[in-house]
């Protein structure tokens, strides 16, 4: 499989996956670091805290594990890609927080002597390790894979399911706009370029991993 080939096959998620990239730049070049916090802070009700409360789990390593596992009832093949692709993206994305670009602050932190920052309740606020947002290199992880493997008419939904968990770090107080932007970047570009890397790993393409524990193909 070839990028090209990847891309047509998925128009709509890679479409809209295209726009959200240039919204967000573009609205990184329009407002200051932290104006998206205090949006969320003035436009907080019950139903969204209790929603983006539940939706972020999404972002969770946990969840990506459930999804693996679900995936080997089915098809091993996917299921190896799934580990390959979620280990390698969330490594990589660890690695840029804890070593190479630090303890940078989270809205709580950045806010400190600025203004009290409330968060939802319940909610823990960390305070560093802010760039980028590994829950939403997960997540785009896990979302374009389901893309990949699924029909191009739901790419739609698949985008906007990425998209609500890249947005809820965000108004849970634990990111800003350019770290679940660039998480989504990371998320997406792993998960597409180990597809296409490992389209020619021989020893995957074995026809005994069309099969999962469910399934006698």
């Amino acid at each position: 499989m070839t990028l090209t080939s990847l891309i047509q096959k998925n128009k709509i998620f890679m479409s809209l996956f295209f726009i959200w990239l240039i919204a967000c730049s573009a609205l990184l070049l329009v407002i200051n670091k932290g104006d998206e916090t205090l949006f969320c802070e003035l436009n907080r009700n019950k139903f969204l805290d209790i929603f983006f409360s539940f939706w972020t789990n999404t972002g969770e390593g946990l969840f990506f594990v459930a999804f693996t596992i679900i995936l080997s009832m089915y098809k091993f093949r996917y299921a190896i890609l799934s580990i390959i692709i979620f280990s390698a993206s969330g490594l990589f994305g660890q690695f840029l927080k804890k070593i190479i670009y630090g303890p940078v602050p989270r809205p709580s932190k950045f806010f400190e002597n600025i203004q009290k920052i409330k968060g939802v309740d319940g909610v823990e606020m960390h305070s560093v390790f802010s760039f980028p947002s590994g829950h939403t290199i997960t997540a785009f992880a896990l979302f374009t894979f389901i893309a990949i493997i699924s029909p191009n008419k739901y790419g739609f939904f698949w985008l906007i399911f990425a998209v609500l968990t890249a947005f809820s770090r965000i108004y849970l107080c634990q990111h800003f706009l350019i770290d679940t932007f660039a998480g989504s970047a990371i998320g997406t570009i792993f998960c597409i370029t180990f597809w296409i890397w490992a389209s020619n790993w021989k020893w995957l393409q074995n026809e005994k991993l069309n099969r999962g524990f469910l399934t006698k193909k």
